[in-house]
C-alpha cells in the first residue's frame, strides 16, 4: 500500500546506518570499479536482485532502462528528481545525459542517512559534481530552485520518485512556478504500484499534457505489475481524444 511504501521511506532513512542501504554501498565499494558509473549502477542492481531481503525502491534495471530510453530521447540539460533515496537513478541518468547535464535531486533525507549514501555512491562513480543533493520536500525546495542553482532555470526532465500522494500535488505546484516549458518532461514511475491514481487522472485530463504510459513490473521483482506514466508538456492546448488514444494503444 502507498502507507506501507511511505513508512518504507522513513524507516529506511532511520535505520540506513546500518541497514540494507548501508550493506548495498558497502558492496558496491567492494565490488563495483571507482570511477564507472556503469559498474556501479549494475552492482547495485545485482545487490537488490540478490533475495527479497535486498529489495531497495530505487527505479532498478527495467524501468531504468525505460527512463534511459526518454532520457536519449529528449536529450535534457537540466533535470530534476524529487526523490533522491540512496542516489540510484540520478546516478543512472549519468550513463544517458550529456557531459554538461546537471541533475538536482530533491529528497527531505538528503542530508541524513539515506542522503550521505547517496553522496558516496555518486563520488565512487566519478560524477558528484554533476548530482547536486538538495534537502526538503518539493514544497519547501522547488520555489527557491533558481536561487539554489545560482541561475534562472528552464527545467527540461523531471523524474518522480517520491511519496505517490504528492505526484499531483507537487506536479500542479512545478506548472505553477512556471518550471514547465514547452517539451518539458514529466516522468513518474510507480504509478500503478503502489499507485498514483490522482495523479494520473489529473495529466491525462490536462489540456497541457501528452502522457504515454508504459506498462511493466516493480523494481526487482517478476510478480508485481507496476507502471510509468510520460508526459510532455505543451504551451498550446493539445486534442485529448488523440492523446487518450494514444494513452490506452500504450497501455495494452
Amino acid at each position: 500500500s502507498n502507507a506501507e511504501y511511505m513508512g518504507t521511506t522513513l524507516l529506511c532513512a532511520m535505520a540506513a546506518s546500518n541497514s540494507k542501504e548501508q550493506k548495498m554501498l558497502e558492496y558496491v565499494l567492494e565490488h563495483a570499479t571507482q570511477g564507472s558509473v556503469r559498474s556501479v549502477v549494475d552492482t547495485v542492481d545485482k545487490f537488490c536482485w540478490l533475495n527479497r531481503q535486498n529489495w531497495m525502491m530505487n527505479v532498478g534495471d527495467v524501468k531504468g532502462e525505460l527512463l534511459d530510453e526518454q532520457l536519449a530521447r529528449f536529450a535534457p540539460t537540466t533535470v530534476v528528481e524529487l526523490g533522491t533515496y540512496c542516489g540510484y537513478s540520478s546516478l543512472r541518468m549519468m550513463l544517458t545525459l550529456g557531459p554538461d547535464a546537471i541533475v538536482y535531486t530533491i529528497d527531505p533525507n538528503n542530508d541524513a542517512a539515506t542522503g550521505k549514501i547517496a553522496a558516496k555512491l555518486h563520488a565512487f562513480a566519478g560524477v558528484a559534481e554533476r548530482i547536486v543533493l538538495l534537502s526538503g520536500t518539493a514544497e519547501s525546495v522547488l520555489p527557491r530552485l533558481g536561487a539554489l542553482a545560482g541561475r534562472p532555470l528552464h527545467v527540461d526532465f523531471w523524474f518522480f520518485d517520491h511519496i505517490k500522494t504528492a505526484y499531483k500535488s507537487d506536479v500542479i505546484l512545478v506548472e505553477e512556478l512556471g518550471l514547465l516549458h514547452d517539451g518539458s518532461v514529466v516522468f513518474a514511475d510507480n504509478v500503478i504500484y503502489p499507485g498514483a491514481p490522482d495523479f494520473l487522472e489529473h495529466v491525462r485530463a490536462h489540456p497541457h499534457f501528452a502522457c504515454e504510459h508504459i506498462a511493466t513490473m516493480l523494481e526487482y521483482v517478476n510478480d508485481q505489475p507496476d507502471g510509468v506514466e510520460i508526459c510532455t508538456y505543451f504551451v498550446e492546448p493539445i486534442a485529448k481524444g488523440d492523446d487518450d488514444a494514444a494513452a490506452a494503444g500504450a497501455a495494452e
